[in-house]
This record gives C-alpha cells, structure tokens and sequence, in this order.
C-alpha cells in the first residue's frame, strides 16, 4: 500500500472540520476564532469570556481495538502530549469523517494521567517511517477522564 501525505493531511482538515462542527453544535457558547499554524495547537476558540486551545486527534482504531493512543514521541523527537501546548484535547474515534465519539480532555489532566502510568502499554504505530511512539490507555481509563461531547 502507498502512503500519500497529501490525502492524509486532506483527511486531517477534514476531521479538524468535523470535530469544530460537533463543538458548535452541543456548546451554543464555543466560539470557533482560528486554526493554528504552529505545532503547539490545532485552533484556538472561546467559551464565554476564555479563549482556548484545542488539539484535535482522529483515531480510526479506537472504535474497533477499544483501546485510545496518545502519542509522545515521532520522528525520533518529542511530540504529541509531551509538546502540545493546548489547553484541551479533542479526541475523535471515527467510525467515519461525518460518525465518531469526540471526547474533549484537559491536557493537564491527560499529562497526570501519564505521570500516574494509567496507560496500560506503549506501542509503536503512526505514519509509515515516523516510528511513532504512543502510550495505550483502555477506553473506559480514558473516558473516566474525559467528557464525551454530544
């Protein structure tokens, strides 16, 4: 199978599309400003008064292993929750782009959650080459964490 980049980054926007969309409809207050164009985040929006920032991650596994990834390390360098600097994280387990349970994470929280070793392994997945370095948390350990947005 051949990797293409390209249509991965188009799918990416595409979910980063969708999870703003499910944002908006389930918080009447979520006001969507921008989407970023630094590593540190995907978007910043408001919620009332606040401004935030949001990491937004698509995982077509979840739905099927039961299990969610968080990744901390890619191309032999930090990445993922270990340089984020969003202030949450929108984690979408799609069944499809337009189909998916979204849960909305505090970083910090998700960051304890690591510190605390509530993962139950790690693994290596990610994009062909990127050597992709990811903590497995099972779904229920996760999700007692997070707020599943409807």
């Amino acid at each position: 199978m051949f990797y293409n980049f390209a249509e991965d980054l188009k799918t990416s926007d595409k979910i980063e599309v969708a999870v703003i969309e499910k944002l908006q409809k389930a918080y009447p207050d979520f006001k969507f400003h921008s989407f970023s164009g630094t590593k540190g985040y995907d978007c910043i929006f408001s919620l009332g008064e606040k401004t935030y920032t949001l990491e937004i991650k698509g995982d077509y596994f979840a739905v099927h292993t039961g299990n969610m990834v968080v990744e901390y390390e890619s191309w032999g360098k930090p990445a993922g929750i270990t340089t984020t600097t969003a202030n949450f994280i929108a984690y979408a387990a799609l069944r499809s782009i337009d189909d998916f349970d979204l849960y909305l994470i505090n970083t910090n929280k998700l960051r304890k959650m690591v510190d605390e070793e509530l993962y139950f392994d790690t693994m290596i997945g990610g994009d062909i080459g990127s050597k992709t370095k990811l903590y497995r948390f099972k779904k229920d350990v996760y999700t007692a964490e997070a707020v599943l947005v409807e």
